[in-house]
């Protein structure tokens, strides 16, 4: 099995934290925690918005002919040993998460390598950090007792360990205590862990909702790589019609939906697309899962790289105020007006729009997820 590391991408995000969630699923840890689930999926994802270092946030890609699977994780945080003297700044280590198939295969070691490595290139003095003392010491690790630095409460233990990245960068920190970001702290952020673990699954679940359908053109090599760009598209009824965007340059009808924003979830990224398209609020408990349709076609920005889109379509309920539209540029453009329809007039209009070749696909979608609304209501 051949690894590669690299450092994480933010297309990497969701995945690495599903990776870590996976990894440190296993009874002692759940039971420890308290909450149902593990912490470090959400330490990842805090770490890398405080306290974390992101040139030592590392993937591990195993690697085929033809294909790549990350399936490992490493990220480093800032630490302090604090003296009589000042502050003196380290590294912490982890988590660390290998896909439970993966473990013990050396991929957890590939990665340890490689941000020690990388750590001494980018100049830190040492690591202190908390793991497993019959592990650790094959990559020069020790108990930190042996650099004079206790945890924070003064203690010293055999999983307390450390490494000089610079030899003697620890000679004043003799009488120290270790402080480590309080992203490490259980009871801290418990419910913080409980209210995003709930978000992350019901995520998870709208990732997987059943495929409508794929639109595919094929105009793209097999080799190429994918530039991912996940939506989200209300189906909202009122009145036996649907409140669709038309674009008035093009003539044809879409979903009000857009692009999810970094880390947003499904539901916020529903919300604000319609408010923004149409100026329509969501009531949040009446969004339902519809189905996703997957687009795949030649990228029109970027050379060589295949354009994947996955549409998560959720029926919903409106309040009854409409608000202002708050339109993107090329949404104005466009002249984006909100319009109550039936299927059977959008998809008329759709099926003799004059979009331009780009937009041809998204107007397909569309109107292929049109033709299975009609005859059917909300209620339905």
């Amino acid at each position: 099995m051949t690894i590669l590391v690299r450092e994480e991408k933010k297309q990497d995000y969701r995945r690495v934290e599903e990776i870590t969630r996976l990894a440190f699923s296993y009874p002692g840890r759940i039971e420890r925690g308290g909450i149902g689930c593990p912490y470090e999926h959400w330490m990842v994802n805090e770490l890398r918005r405080r306290d974390g270092i992101l040139p030592l946030s590392l993937v591990a890609i195993k690697k085929n002919d033809e294909t790549e699977e990350l399936i490992g994780h490493i990220i480093c945080s800032k630490a302090e040993v604090r003296t009589d003297n000042g502050a003196i700044p380290v590294l912490n280590m982890g988590p660390i998460g290998v896909l439970p198939e993966y473990q013990r295969r050396g991929v957890g070691k590939a990665l340890i390598l490689a941000m020690i490595e990388n750590a001494k290139k980018l100049g830190y003095g040492a690591i202190l950090f908390f793991g497993r003392p019959e592990y650790y010491p094959q990559f020069g690790f020790m108990e930190a007792s042996e650099f004079g630095v206790a945890d924070a409460e003064g203690y010293n233990y055999p999983s307390f360990m450390g490494m000089e990245l610079i030899p003697g960068y620890l000679k004043g920190a003799e009488g120290g205590r270790f402080f480590e970001s309080d992203i490490y702290n259980d009871e801290l952020n418990r419910e913080q862990v409980k209210a995003f673990d709930e978000q992350f699954l019901r995520e998870e679940r709208g990732r997987k909702m059943k495929q409508l359908f794929c639109v595919d053109l094929k105009d793209y090599e097999k080799n190429w790589p994918h530039s991912k760009r996940p939506s989200v598209r209300g189906i909202i009824w009122k009145d036996n019609k649907l409140a669709m965007v038309h674009s008035k340059k093009y003539d044809y009808y879409k979903f009000p939906g857009g692009g999810i924003e970094g880390e947003e979830a499904h539901e916020a990224t529903l919300i604000r697309e319609v408010k923004e398209e149409t100026g329509l609020t969501v009531i949040p408990e009446t969004s339902r899962e519809y189905g996703y349709v997957l687009r795949l076609q030649k990228s029109d920005y970027l050379e060589n790289t295949v354009f994947e889109q996955e549409n998560f379509y959720y029926t919903c309920e409106v309040s009854e105020e409409t608000g202002m539209q708050k339109l993107d540029d090329y949404e104005a453009d466009e002249g984006f007006t909100l319009e109550f329809v039936t299927p059977e007039e959008a998809i008329r209009t759709n099926r003799n729009c004059h979009c331009t070749e780009w937009d041809k696909a998204m107007v397909e979608r569309e109107t292929r997820v049109l033709e299975g609304l009609k005859g059917k209501n909300y209620a339905d």
